[in-house]
């Protein structure tokens, strides 16, 4: 009986043993198995902006996990990318035109050499608003008709409504202080019928025009009766110094049609920023007039369409006139 019990015993363990082998095979082929290879990211951008954006425009930024050294590729010469800030800007302003494409899109594949990862990117445009249409009524139609470098006749309330709304706002010539004061207290002035030269005038004062502005607007009293025509004077600038080189402004101002003395003017398509701080000088053509006042401050003066001042300033009178300007550029 014991030699029976020892002969079917051995089979059994030899299966037990053959069981554990595989076993332990099996555990030895799972260690084995490759990890999966990592899967990297990066987000998508879709962004809006108005259009005539400047280059270098920061559009959006895109985020990655991907490690090691960068590099990039743009399906779109339009869109420009920094692989070290992970900026999307402006490359070509020009694509970036409304009446061109209303949306651009493309592509950025960053890659470390070895793993990629690809970013589409939809930018959509908006159609540019002229802000001074926008805040214009009764003379809208004129404005939207003129050529650059015409200066169109406004209301008072839309010159303010201008002044007011607009960003960024200087005022120029004089200060706001300096230019409110009491009509009834101006004193007009002329050259008279005989005068065939004009005047040109430039206040010594603070109120310059800040480096990089569009000046846009004027406003100023008209003299008094028979001059209180406006047609032909000039507005100017200098961006050198007080005394000159001083150089026009747009077209000559037409003669104006209202009937206060106080006249207000917006000039269309001014797209030139001054390059300094600049003075702004008044001249007034022959027969026409102006207003001014009593004053203390100092002024040059010249008899003449005057692009440049020689001697001192003169003391005693300060000629209602001030420019408007911004330096936001908001109208094309």
């Amino acid at each position: 009986m014991k030699t029976q019990n020892k002969y079917v015993l051995l089979p059994l363990i030899f299966c037990l043993q053959f069981f554990l082998s595989c076993s332990s095979d099996d555990a030895d082929e799972v260690d084995l198995m490759p990890e999966p290879d990592p899967v990297y990211t990066v987000n998508d951008l879709d962004a809006t902006i108005e259009e005539n954006p400047e280059d270098g425009t920061i559009l959006g930024t895109l985020t990655t996990d991907l490690p090691g050294s960068l590099t990039f590729t743009s399906s779109n010469p339009a869109l420009g990318f920094d692989i070290a800030s992970l900026e999307v800007t402006v490359a070509d302003k020009a694509a970036f035109d409304y009446e061109l494409n209303t949306n651009l899109t493309g592509t950025i594949t960053i890659t470390n050499g070895e793993d990629s990862v690809t970013s589409s990117i939809t930018i959509t445009l908006t159609d540019f608003v002229d802000a001074i249409e926008a805040h214009l009524t009764i003379s809208k139609d004129a404005y939207a008709s003129a050529s650059s470098g015409e200066w169109i006749e406004v209301t008072k309330d839309e010159f303010e409504a201008l002044e007011n709304q607009l960003e960024e706002i200087s005022h120029s010539g004089i200060s706001q202080e300096d230019y409110d004061f009491d009509i009834n207290t101006a004193v007009g002035f002329s050259g008279g019928n005989n005068d065939t030269r004009g005047r040109t005038v430039a206040h010594v004062s603070d109120a310059t025009l800040p480096i990089g502005s569009y000046l846009f607007g004027i406003r100023f009293y008209a003299g008094t009766g028979i001059f209180e025509v406006s047609e032909g004077n000039k507005i100017k600038l200098s961006e050198t110094s007080i005394t000159g080189e001083y150089f026009d402004i747009g077209n000559p101002l037409p003669e104006k049609t209202s009937t206060e003395r106080e006249v207000f003017f917006i000039l269309k398509g001014n797209l030139t920023a001054t390059t300094n701080s600049a003075h702004l000088a008044f001249y007034y053509a022959p027969k026409n007039g102006g207003g001014r006042k009593v004053s203390n401050g100092f002024r040059y003066e010249s008899s003449r369409d005057a692009t440049d001042f020689a001697g001192d300033p003169r003391q005693g009178h300060t000629y209602a006139y001030q420019g408007l300007s911004t330096t936001k550029l908001q109208w094309e």
